[in-house]
């Protein structure tokens, strides 16, 4: 399935392979080409059309599901442009860190809406509510991921017309229960057990770090989806707002305790997506909260896996972005993060290098020297600790960070003493 534009989204689904021998959804597929293809502006049965393709699609064959998802997606956030002039574009969490616009730039699916129905997008966007709610595990891994991204359009237009039409805001509501329930629900029951680590004959079955986890990355992706569409919890009843500590623990976990890496990574772009958007930089600074993000931070950033890793020096950079847009101080955060930031300069990856080191001159600018100076203590002990890592590129890359340049070498022999001199401490205290 091609999902880069919309007419290569329907080209895709009458192309499908078994064939789709339904002839309603054949014939509805064919008239949705004619409305994008010839660009009719403001065709009021097209999303009609949409709809009458979601539910074939819920009833017959995933693939009208998906392809219907997908065209909502982008109905809606073309709304979402022509209404803020095209400032609110949002973003795709499944792709990584840092993404592309939600829309494909293709010209030809770009429709103008001169006026709005408001009723009429009342009962589209409950028709996708509903979707969304009852979709949101659905068994197919591709679909789950179009749901999540419908659920970050949905939450667009809350934001532009919710203060005239509580049933946006109603819709949002029953959207976030499900989400959270069903996050807090796979969470709970983990893998199933029964059937996935007994074989049919009585044996013990292996399992690697991506079986078993149901649907519990694309409700990340679902959530942090919900939370790029401002405001957040402000339009949340104090009954779910008590909730929010709890949420960000299990997002603690997810990010730091959970084996399967897409898991972990997914929970970092949560997190991202809530300091961006769902809390007050103040928030930041409280002991209980900064701890969980420094306690985060501090694991992730020496994670094995450079998606996780990557994702988690996007949420390093965001929040001391956040403090700093506040003018918060920053240098709580430092004694834990400074030495995995300072590292991180030089990892093998070059998504993860070039990202840290424009980080690191976007935090620390003119400072960074007397920063590193001021934490020297920290960062030697890590540094140290790193060599006994059990990845490879992390004991190799205190090298590559030491014999850069000739000034350097000094240093290098200097922290080599060091590292000879208080490896037997470090074993002891490890032992």
């Amino acid at each position: 399935m091609d999902f880069s534009s919309s007419p290569r989204a329907l080209q895709s689904l009458l192309r499908r392979k078994p064939s789709i021998d339904d002839p309603e959804i054949i014939s509805l597929t064919k008239n949705l080409q004619e409305i994008v293809e010839k660009k009719v502006s403001g065709d009021s049965t097209y999303p009609s059309k949409i709809l009458h393709l979601i539910s074939y699609g819920i009833s017959h064959r995933w693939e009208a599901l998906a392809v219907g998802v997908h065209l909502t997606i982008e109905y809606l956030i073309q709304i979402v442009k022509d209404q803020s002039d095209g400032a609110n574009s949002s973003e795709i969490y499944p792709e990584g860190p840092r993404v592309p616009e939600m829309v494909a730039s293709d010209q030809q699916t770009q429709t103008t809406f001169e006026e709005l129905d408001m009723n009429a997008l009342s009962s589209f966007c409950q028709h996708l509510s509903d979707t969304c709610i009852h979709q949101l595990e659905h068994p197919e891994p591709r679909v789950r991921t179009l749901i999540a991204k419908a659920i970050g359009a949905h939450g667009k237009i809350c934001f532009l017309f919710s203060k005239d039409h509580s049933d946006f805001t109603t819709q949002r509501h029953e959207i976030y229960k499900r989400v959270t329930s069903s996050l807090f629900a796979l969470l709970r029951s983990g893998r199933d057990k029964d059937s996935l680590m007994i074989a049919s004959d009585g044996s013990k079955l292996a399992l690697d770090d991506t079986t078993g986890w149901k649907s519990l990355e694309t409700s990340l992706h679902a959530l942090a989806a919900f939370l790029d569409a401002p405001p957040t919890f402000s339009d949340i009843d104090q009954e779910q707002s008590e909730q929010l500590l709890e949420l960000i623990q299990a997002l603690n976990h997810c990010a730091t305790v959970h084996v399967n890496r897409h898991v972990r990574a997914a929970s970092l772009q949560a997190l991202e997506r809530y300091i961006t958007k769902g809390c007050v930089p103040n928030q930041l600074l409280e002991t209980n909260l900064r701890k969980q993000f420094a306690e985060i931070l501090s694991i992730t950033l020496a994670d094995n896996w450079s998606q996780v890793r990557m994702a988690a020096c996007t949420l390093c950079r965001t929040l001391f972005v956040t403090l700093q847009s506040a003018d918060l101080p920053i240098n709580s955060y430092f004694p834990k993060l400074l030495p995995r930031m300072c590292l991180n300069r030089f990892y093998l990856a070059q998504g993860v290098k070039l990202y840290s080191q424009e980080t690191w001159r976007i935090i620390m600018g003119k400072s960074g020297i007397l920063s590193v100076i001021q934490n020297i203590g920290g960062i030697v002990r890590y540094y140290i600790s790193c060599c006994d890592a059990d990845n490879h590129v992390v004991r190799e890359v205190r090298f590559d960070i030491l014999f850069q340049s000739q000034q350097k070498r000094k240093i290098a022999l200097i922290l080599f003493f060091i590292y000879v001199l208080f490896r037997p401490h470090v074993r002891l205290l490890q032992n």
